[in-house]
């Protein structure tokens, strides 16, 4: 069983970084994270000058694989991981009910978040049941902290520093209930720890089985997500829909100009709630309020 890893600010001794990674997570870590072994060294050096030198930093790790979670996550931009780095414990200090970790916690037995294992790109695949959580006790905190859980279980894992996560949310089941649980403020945490300081890197956000009911929360959600995100979630519930208007468009005989990018068709989709023949009607006729 390894260590445990200190949280001495200020160790008499630093540990020196081994690499674990195959040659083809090295050369993915060069080409996507600038990662080269002569940066590793004085990258990590300066981290920990950092973590040293700061008034507010009490306690932190300093060993290699722990910084190298947010170096990678900013491709070896030092100024950029050390934001992440102290963003990372300002939360953990701000928000612990998001952010604590319990072992012990029942609803891991009842495998709200369970890790799938390595999809063909490598990455780590992990399944949220959102909708399974109790909708009379729900709160956002304890989907956070199981998905932290999981997180920290793998995120040290040299491989998954590079290739990141995929995560694939059940909604099914999902209520009002769910939904209304999740109130601006704390939306707002969540919101900021996916952008600011997570230090994982998302690779695609899989939305299945989306009911209706919780289709404007999750609208709303997708929106308050960077552009950069927004555009790795594949939403299940979208694409066929999308695919037939498109399909609608281009067999139309009348029809001799028109968009099709997503964003134009989703606006016909939303209006007439999904029902895709509905939004072709309205797409072709013209609309009769604002879309």
């Amino acid at each position: 069983m390894p260590p445990v890893p200190s949280v001495e600010k200020k160790p008499a001794t630093y540990d020196v970084y081994e690499s674990t990674l195959e040659p083809k997570y090295q050369e993915r870590a060069r080409s996507e994270l600038n990662e080269e072994s002569f940066r590793i060294e004085p990258a990590i050096a300066r981290m920990r000058e950092f973590i040293a030198k700061h008034p507010r930093i009490q306690r932190c790790r300093t060993d290699a694989i722990f910084l190298l979670r947010f170096l990678r996550y900013r491709k070896f931009n030092v100024d950029a991981a050390c934001e992440v780095l102290e963003r990372c414990l300002t939360a953990l200090q701000v928000s612990p009910e998001f952010f604590t970790l319990d072992l012990e916690n029942p609803m891991i037995e009842r495998c709200m978040c369970v890790p799938l294992g390595q999809n063909s790109d490598g990455s780590m695949v992990f399944l949220i049941r959102v909708g399974s959580f109790d909708p009379a006790t729900f709160e956002p905190e304890q989907v956070v902290r199981l998905n932290m859980l999981a997180l920290e279980t793998y995120v040290y894992d040299e491989v998954y520093q590079v290739t990141g996560i995929t995560a694939v949310i059940d909604l099914h089941g999902m209520t009002l209930a769910h939904a209304g649980a999740i109130t601006l403020p704390k939306l707002s945490v969540i919101m900021d720890s996916t952008h600011n300081y997570l230090g994982v890197r998302i690779q695609r956000i899989h939305l299945v089985r989306l009911p209706k009911i919780a289709a404007t929360v999750v609208d709303l959600i997708s929106k308050a997500l960077s552009p950069k995100l927004q555009q790795r979630i594949k939403d299940y519930r979208r694409d066929p829909a999308i695919a037939r208007m498109r399909e609608f468009i281009a067999k139309h005989p009348r029809i001799l100009r028109c968009r099709t990018d997503a964003i134009f068709l989703l606006g016909f989709l939303r209006y007439r709630k999904f029902n895709v023949e509905a939004a072709c009607e309205t797409l072709h006729s013209g609309p009769d309020r604002k879309i």
